[in-house]
């Protein structure tokens, strides 16, 4: 009986001894791992350089896309088998300006017909603000046309100009 219990304490402190090991493994892995992916997400690449050993991929002016000056209507639409029907006109918009109105049913934007698969935002997008375009939506069952000139999107005034714009100096502190 003795010797049986022996085994019993040897089979014991070897489970235990086992089970330490590799939970100070696992700890080991697992800590180095959440320290790497810490590290990664609170560290920031470095945007400074000399400008003179810099030299700019589009000439001499930095390059700015002239995207982030985006059009603006200024209605909220759902595509429907007729065209872009307006859930919502934005106040003080181009929109708004040119009188188009909830439940209107824009099916021609400046010559191309508004479908599902070519939808409003999408036409929208291939102009430029200050473009002067011609509306056909339909209102109470009839076709009426609308004079927009498409505005600037709402937030990308906050941007630089595309033509200017001035890295700031780095602040080491």
């Amino acid at each position: 009986m003795n010797e049986s219990n022996t085994w019993k304490w040897v089979g014991i402190i070897s489970m235990m001894l086992l089970v330490s090991v590799l939970c100070c493994l696992l700890g080991l892995c697992w800590g180095s791992m959440m320290g790497f992916l810490v590290g990664q997400s609170l560290s920031e690449p470095s945007y400074s350089w000399p400008q003179d050993e810099y030299e700019m991929p589009y000439g001499e002016e930095p390059y700015f896309p002239e995207e982030s000056w985006r059009p603006w209507l200024g209605v909220y639409f759902q595509m429907t088998s007729e065209g872009a029907l307006i859930t919502n006109v934005v106040l003080d918009s181009p929109a708004e300006r040119a009188g188009l109105q909830v439940d209107d049913v824009i099916v021609e934007f400046d010559g191309q017909q508004v479908t599902e698969e070519q939808p409003l935002d999408i036409i929208v997008g291939e102009y430029y603000p200050g473009d002067a375009v011609t509306l056909i939506a339909l209102r109470d069952g009839s076709e009426r046309e609308f004079d927009v000139t498409l505005g600037v999107f709402p937030g990308s005034e906050l941007l630089p100009d595309p033509e200017y714009f001035e890295v700031p100096p780095f602040d080491e502190g």
